[in-house]
């Protein structure tokens, strides 16, 4: 991992962000106007931000994979770099909290702190870094010894100030294998962060399963960032770099594997089965752990249990 002795002025990857949000722009005005469309400019914004929302989840991820191009095609983890214990005090997968994931790649120069805070950011709580210490940071164990500068924090609960809008795979063990450069079309990966859904409940026998997710609250700062005053939608972006705006904390093509009791096989009563995956969700019947778990994640260690996220 390089270690840029300071920010730079203005990156490729930021270029390129800005060059496919305008571009994308002129595409959606022209094609309302080309179809007899007169948007308003309320429409034409709400637009403008979603799509510069979406090239920036785009370009976090592009600046991970790009630094798992030089590291065994594996995403940023923490803790296979700060092994002698020069950057955080804790030990281990403890290390790989959302703030250290992202800290580190901006201390490498993958991306910049304000491509961390989306345009359609709806808590007063969550802002752009404006102090980050590319030298010698003054909070980390040994400063000049430093990968990541550890002042970087992502909780915005309880009036904390957080910098950072979107959520991520739980990079825990069980999981590693998707936190990597797969190229799957249907893993989630990173994207606007969702409320905290209290439980799932079966929609009925389908193929795949529907689940229907109770959320915590109908309160939730995230309905805010795209949604209606109680729904959510976002955009995430896929393990192939793709991003879809999701109208359903169910995307259509992110399934599980699960068991299903079926009486009417006397021989073997349950039975592999698909289901929709609520991605903010760690559904318990997941086989393998092999469903999505998207959030922003305060501690962090070997197991999904270690891990926990924060909501609003």
């Amino acid at each position: 991992m390089r270690r840029p002795s300071a920010r730079p002025a203005f990156t490729l990857t930021e270029l390129a962000i800005t060059i496919a949000a305008s571009a994308g722009l002129l595409t959606v005005v022209s094609m309302m106007l080309g179809a007899g469309a007169q948007p308003d400019a309320d429409t034409i914004r709400a637009q403008s931000i979603q799509l510069k929302d979406a090239t920036q989840i785009r370009g976090i991820h592009q600046g991970i994979i790009i630094f798992a191009q030089n590291n065994q095609d594996v995403y940023p983890l923490p803790s296979r770099f700060d092994k002698q214990d020069m950057t955080v005090a804790v030990k281990g997968a403890a290390k790989d909290t959302s703030a250290n994931i992202m800290s580190m790649l901006v201390f490498a120069g993958f991306i910049p702190t304000d491509l961390l805070i989306s345009p359609a950011e709806s808590s007063a709580n969550i802002r752009i870094y404006q102090n980050y210490e590319f030298n010698n940071p003054a909070k980390a164990q040994v400063p000049a010894q430093a990968l990541w500068d550890p002042a970087f924090s992502v909780d915005f609960t309880d009036g904390q100030t957080g910098y950072l809008s979107y959520a991520h795979q739980i990079p825990a063990t069980e999981r590693l294998a998707r936190w990597a450069s797969t190229f799957s079309a249907t893993e989630p990966i990173i994207g606007n962060r969702g409320p905290e859904v209290a439980a799932v409940r079966d929609a009925g026998v389908t193929i795949p399963r529907d689940s229907v997710p109770i959320c915590a609250t109908k309160k939730s700062m995230t309905f805010r960032i795209h949604g209606g005053p109680d729904t959510w939608e976002g955009n995430i972006a896929y393990n192939d770099n793709h991003v879809n705006f999701e109208t359903s904390l169910t995307p259509a093509d992110v399934q599980y594997t699960t068991l299903t009791f079926n009486p009417a096989d006397g021989n073997n009563q349950w039975v592999q089965a698909r289901a929709r995956d609520v991605i903010f969700f760690d559904e318990p019947d997941a086989l393998k752990r092999e469903n999505a778990y998207l959030g922003i994640f305060t501690h962090a260690g070997e197991s999904t249990k270690n891990f926990r996220a924060i909501w609003d």
